[in-house]
């Protein structure tokens, strides 16, 4: 059963959803999707895999080195973005997973201890240098130092646990442990704190983000701060959530379940 309550306004219920589609593995860690849909997670075992909105399997990527991926990032669309902490290194893979660019940090000019990294526009990366607090950006293609900040004079108060980190439209969006999301421009210049109560990756799209809470999927606008929440089926642990324009894909412990997105959610 999947209901949707709109907090704010009186309560709207729906009627209960079916899964459309489950897949069934254990040891899902990352997921994404891109823009067309298409459903990316990798494997503790160190594997990227690629579904269809529709559940169906497209392709599979083995991955390279002996460890597994620490960031994944489909939301590009013609590139899938890994990086791998342990090995300091990141890779870009087109649509069909084929390798285009695996960089080393050292190769970036690095030689601190990156523990995040995030895709961002026009062949930006956004590194959380662990050495010194810094947040930089950097040109892939040319090595170029776009924007480098001390995270800890933005934000001060914080215990700069980063759990994840992700840009959209132009925002960077910095999740630590036990606070919630911070949310800064495309200057690293600091817009606002949202105090989220989530284990959890978010999921950012448009002008709101997802996040799990108690077997719920809380949806809040970052910009209004409306919220509203989906109560998911009870019968599993869910530790990880990606929305298409179709569908609400959630990870739990034995695999995938794909709901039909309720409508304005």
């Amino acid at each position: 059963m999947l209901c949707l309550v709109l907090h704010e306004a009186p309560a709207q219920r729906y009627a209960p959803f079916e899964a459309v589609w489950q897949i069934r593995e254990t040891g899902i860690d990352k997921i994404d999707v891109d823009r067309r849909g298409n459903i990316f997670f990798t494997t503790t075992s160190g594997n990227l895999k690629q579904y269809s909105a529709s559940g169906d399997s497209i392709n599979y990527y083995a991955l390279p080195f002996s460890s597994g991926i620490s960031r994944l990032d489909a939301h590009w669309t013609v590139s899938i973005f890994l990086f791998y902490e342990s090995q300091q290194r990141f890779e870009i893979l087109d649509r069909f997973l084929s390798p285009l660019s695996s960089q080393e940090m050292a190769d970036l000019g690095l030689s601190g201890f990156v523990g995040h990294a995030a895709p961002g526009n026009n062949h930006g990366i956004w590194l959380y240098d662990e050495t010194d607090l810094s947040l930089k950006k950097i040109n892939y293609t040319d090595k170029r130092l776009i924007q480098e900040q001390i995270l800890n004079r933005l934000i001060p108060e914080s215990s700069l646990q980063i759990t994840h980190m992700v840009e959209r439209k132009n925002t960077l969006f910095i999740q630590v442990a036990a606070e919630g999301v911070y949310i800064f421009d495309n200057q690293a210049n600091f817009i606002k704190h949202l105090a989220l109560d989530t284990d959890y990756p978010v999921f950012v799209e448009n002008d709101n983000i997802f996040f799990l809470q108690e077997n719920k999927l809380h949806r809040k606008n970052f910009l209004t701060g409306g919220s509203l929440h989906v109560e998911l089926p009870d019968k599993y642990q869910y530790s990880g959530l990606a929305l298409t324009g179709e569908t609400v894909v959630m990870v739990h412990e034995q695999g995938l379940l794909a709901f039909p997105r309720p409508e304005n959610f």
